[in-house]
């Protein structure tokens, strides 16, 4: 299902947004179509993606199949933790089960995105914490390492090693001092490697666009103190998780640690209490911290809490091996399957309908329609993208009224964007481009004010379209101003006669 989703999900807007920062470093942008690095998207993401961008080009399944690569990984290291909580290889099977049911991993795990690679460094911190002896150099580097480059691909991720200084304060007093002197010689490592990234990521590319605000502003929310968004954010989370089952998942976690140590000497300990802390850190931090209430930054949290829940499953079928209970053993088979069940549901419907937007403001509140187009977004994008390679010359540019970085990026042409342009101070009728287009976003996400709209109609021909992808060419003038032309995310602006209000 993740390597059908490379091909059935469109691409979307922030995954162009990073992709097309990634591919300024290696290629030459114009100064109205540069894109800068998304730095809380770096680390071990952009690494690849630079390698895959050099060495094949923009080939957008080639860059996602990354993401499915890191997801396979992080299946096959959940595999091995619930393996050795049982003699039985089913144990790992049944361990697997809830985090494929996460909402979102798989189409996460099939899409440009540094969420997964993240969340795979963080995981193999925790393992190497539980499973290196205390005391080598071998482990102070490995989680050092890890944990940095953890917090670099994803800032929400920062809360690994935390984490682990957390553990080793717990540890019985003759562990104590061997634990704490690693996790504290690892901090100061992964905080070098954190900043080593976050520098040199700044420092290519587009470099001149990037600006201390722009570093913090995409961490964090604008005030430390603004309840009305936690609260909006916390039911947006409840219909992800709700809270009651994360503190089931945090039990379990827990229930699977004391498990653990019951276990025969040849096992490792049990990395689900690093799991649940982690998974409450981060989970805080996407309420406070997160500049939109998006899945996205959100997973990290829901995975973690999900592997407790695969993990206390894989406790559970062991439990009634090693005592003879067939019944608990069923048990864990049923909630199992559960939650294979629930994964095809979530994730094939998700596929089905295959519109990267959508899915995306829909994860963050934010969807406003109800669209029901099956297996024909990707077939859509691909043809407004071959129709703007094969209708202009290379480095003729177009423009986009509306948000989209989507189609520049797929047909390789430079896709200027009209609130761009003006932003930047280089909305000039003269010389703007004779063709347009509009893209699914408007009318589905943002919108044109009535003005706008018979513009259009009363200085454009329309020469293309393919579903919701609209290609004209203007006749006529472009408006002087391009406020006439911006869109917002408003259907309309406050009352009739009585004016827009906050």
């Amino acid at each position: 299902m993740g390597l059908s989703g490379i091909w059935l999900i469109t691409l979307s807007y922030d995954e162009a947004w990073i992709l097309r920062g990634i591919d300024g470093i290696l290629n030459a942008q114009t100064a109205a179509t540069a894109v800068p690095p998304v730095l809380t998207s770096g680390g071990l993401f952009a690494i690849a993606q630079v390698l895959i961008v050099g060495v094949v080009g923009s080939e957008l399944w080639i860059q996602r199949s990354f993401s499915v690569l890191c997801a396979g990984l992080i299946l096959l290291l959940v595999y091995k933790w619930a393996r050795r909580l049982s003699d039985s290889p089913h144990a790992g099977a049944l361990g697997i089960s809830a985090l494929i049911a996460t909402p979102g991993f798989l189409v996460l795990g099939s899409t440009a995105y540094a969420t997964l690679p993240a969340l795979l460094l963080t995981l193999a911190c925790f393992h190497v914490y539980v499973s290196f002896a205390a005391g080598t150099w071998r482990r102070r580097l490995s989680l050092g390492l890890l944990g940095g480059l953890a917090a670099a691909t994803r800032f929400n991720c920062v809360f690994a090693l935390p984490v682990l200084l957390l553990l080793a304060l717990a540890c019985p007093k003759q562990q104590r001092s061997k634990q704490v002197l690693d996790v504290v010689l690892a901090s100061a490592l992964g905080a070098l490697v954190m900043m080593g990234c976050v520098f040199l990521y700044s420092s290519v590319g587009n470099s001149e666009l990037v600006t201390a605000q722009q570093v913090t502003g995409s961490a964090f929310r604008s005030s430390l103190i603004n309840y009305p968004n936690y609260l909006n954010s916390w039911n947006i989370a409840e219909g992800f998780a709700p809270f009651p089952l994360l503190v089931l998942a945090s039990c379990v976690g827990v229930l699977a640690t004391f498990s653990s140590r019951n276990e025969t000497a040849a096992n490792s300990s049990s990395p689900a209490a690093a799991l649940t802390l982690f998974g409450w850190m981060a989970w805080a931090g996407w309420l406070v911290a997160s500049p939109i209430p998006h899945l996205r930054y959100l997973l990290p949290a829901l995975a973690v809490f999900w592997i407790c829940i695969g993990l206390g499953i894989a406790c559970l079928h062991s439990y009634g091996q090693r005592n003879a209970q067939p019944w608990l053993r069923i048990a864990a088979l049923v909630i199992a399957l559960s939650c294979a069940t629930s994964a095809i549901g979530s994730n094939a419907r998700n596929m089905i309908h295959g519109n990267g937007n959508l899915l995306s403001w829909e994860w963050a509140g934010q969807s406003r329609v109800t669209y029901f187009t099956r297996l024909r977004h990707m077939q859509y994008q691909m043809q407004a993208a071959e129709y703007l390679r094969d209708t202009t010359e290379e480095g003729e540019a177009i423009l986009a009224l509306g948000l989209n970085k989507e189609l520049g990026y797929l047909a390789d042409r430079p896709v200027e964007e009209g609130r761009i342009l003006a932003d930047r101070g280089y909305w000039d009728p003269a010389k703007l481009p004779r063709r347009f287009f509009l893209s699914p976003v408007v009318g589905s996400f943002i919108y044109f004010k009535e003005e706008a709209r018979l513009w259009i109609e009363s200085n454009c021909s329309l020469e293309a379209q393919f579903g919701p992808y609209s290609f004209y060419r203007v006749d006529g003038s472009y408006p002087e101003e391009f406020s006439f032309l911006r869109a917002s995310g408003k259907a309309y602006a406050g009352h009739p006669m009585s004016g827009e209000y906050r």
